[in-house]
């Protein structure tokens, strides 16, 4: 079962993820098949992901839910890690 996370938890890291990629919203929004209204929102914590919506946004960024949450491509989840903890 996927952990819920808090408006904050999602949009600190929407927010890098996008800017590193170069993408605006509208594209982001583009590759995820979402809105761009969707995105503004999530990222200023003025909406909560749903997991559907959470997963196209991975799938836009080709992340996993990891690289996105660490904001490091290529992290792998650790079970000795503490939740919440950054590495």
């Amino acid at each position: 079962m996927r952990k819920q996370r808090s408006n904050i938890e999602l949009a600190e890291p929407l927010r890098y993820w996008r800017a590193k990629k170069g993408l605006s919203q509208a594209r982001l929004a583009e590759l995820a098949n979402t809105s761009a209204l969707t995105i503004s929102q999530l990222e200023s914590g003025k909406r909560r992901s749903r997991g559907k919506t959470l997963e196209k946004i991975l799938a836009g960024f080709k992340l996993t839910e990891n690289e996105f949450f660490s904001m490091k491509e290529g992290a792998i989840a650790s079970a000795a890690a503490p939740a919440g903890a950054k590495a």
